[in-house]
């Protein structure tokens, strides 16, 4: 199984094992991605230090751009989040243990510094395709609501002193994470931890189809979420066939993410119907739309079910290798 330019927009698909080769370019570091410069070891740890780096530098700003700060802060420490779970079939179980207790920490710690702001997006976007007036007034005090959730949540400096707080979890984690990396780290490993990640990927998949649970398909978008960002650490850079998976790992990744922004907000409209705000037109368009997306994107990712997951980790594996090698070679000839 490889991802193939003929699935759809979220998906994997069933196609050849060779695999097209366009022309190379050459493309731009991407210092936050598999470095071509080194081996795999340290490429990995460099790119680790750097991904963590750039949350640590959101400190500056933190007075100045509290929004943006927090939430580059937390995608950075999503995506070192990842990268740990990718190795974790290849690290002792102490130690990372040890280093997703502090990842974890630093992540929930902030977690309550954008909760309001990621609401009031969403709530806009269900805004524009609401037609009755009375749910156009609940929207209206609902964003009011959040606007308040969020100023009491994060008053000036909030956003400076929490970030400083948990800024000792990701150094911390920096430095246990350069003593866990096995000395031999080898490719094979990589493929194990993507094989895992897509085992659990589609397993919660599954899930979220069987079930129809909230929570199960919290677990899914979670999941491609990581999953995403383990394909595009191998192959961030590339300009052959891995891009196209990242790009559907990634449309993927943000229907969920959608779908589940949305269950957050329709909790918060729900307070407002029991409040007796007059809110029903409001929660009904919610609840619609969740239903419609929910739906679509686990009828698009239908194929998955038949995808095997150690498979398509090798293919990937293959074709991130072959993409690097292919980009190394045209730089040296330049």
């Amino acid at each position: 199984m490889v991802v193939s330019d003929s699935s759809d927009a979220t998906g994997v698909a069933p196609a050849s094992t060779e695999a097209a080769a366009p022309a190379v370019k050459t493309p731009r570091e991407d210092r936050l991605a598999l470095s071509l410069d080194h081996k795999l070891r340290e490429g990995v740890l460099v790119a680790f230090r750097r991904i963590l780096d750039r949350a640590l530098r959101q400190l500056d700003r933190a007075d100045t751009e509290p929004a943006a700060a927090v939430h580059e802060f937390r995608k950075s420490v999503r995506r070192a989040r990842a990268l740990l779970a990718l190795l974790r079939p290849s690290l002792k179980a102490r130690r990372y243990d040890k280093i997703a207790d502090h990842l974890r920490r630093a992540h929930r710690q902030t977690s309550g510094l954008r909760d309001a702001d990621v609401l009031m997006g969403t709530l806009d976007r269900v805004e524009q395709s609401l037609t009755e007036a009375d749910a156009r007034e609940a929207a209206t005090d609902l964003r009011d609501r959040l606007r308040g959730r969020r100023d009491r949540a994060n008053p000036p400096g909030r956003a400076a002193e929490v970030l400083d707080q948990v800024a000792a979890h990701v150094t911390k984690a920096q430095r246990s994470f350069d003593k866990a990396v096995p000395k031999k780290l080898a490719w094979s490993d990589i493929e194990r931890g993507l094989t895992r990640t897509l085992r659990r990927a589609l397993r919660n998949r599954d899930r979220a189809q069987r079930a129809g649970r909230d929570d199960e398909l919290h677990d899914w978008r979670k999941r491609t979420k990581e999953l995403n960002y383990q394909v595009e650490f191998i192959t961030r850079g590339s300009t052959l066939g891995p891009v196209q998976a990242r790009k559907r790992f990634a449309a993927l990744a943000e229907a969920l993410g959608e779908i589940t922004d949305l269950l957050v907000l329709r909790d918060a409209v729900e307070e407002l119907v029991k409040a007796g705000a007059g809110a029903e037109h409001l929660a009904q368009a919610t609840t619609t739309d969740i239903e419609a997306r929910r739906t679509r994107v686990v009828a698009d990712t239908e194929h998955w079910t038949s995808a095997n997951p150690a498979d398509l980790a090798a293919q990937l594996v293959v074709d991130a290798r072959s993409a690097r090698k292919a980009v190394r070679t045209a730089v040296s000839t330049e």
